[in-house]
């Protein structure tokens, strides 16, 4: 299996949370590593902004 990402492309991800909810969150990302079929991202939000569902379940779930 391989992939066509190549770094600093923008890309669009969904991300289904396993919370109460089950959550949907779908963003922009910038590829920001590629190691074979690990793929490294960075949202591309305005500093200090987040999803808040996606920040709810960030905090509950990384003390």
């Amino acid at each position: 299996m391989t992939h066509l990402l190549r770094l600093n492309e923008v890309i669009s991800v969904e991300i289904k949370l396993d919370n109460a909810d089950r959550s949907i969150i779908k963003k922009k990302v910038v590829v920001r590593s590629v190691q074979g079929l690990y793929v490294g991202c960075q949202f591309q939000e305005a500093p200090g902004t987040i999803d808040p569902d996606l920040g709810f379940y960030l905090r509950k779930n990384n003390p």
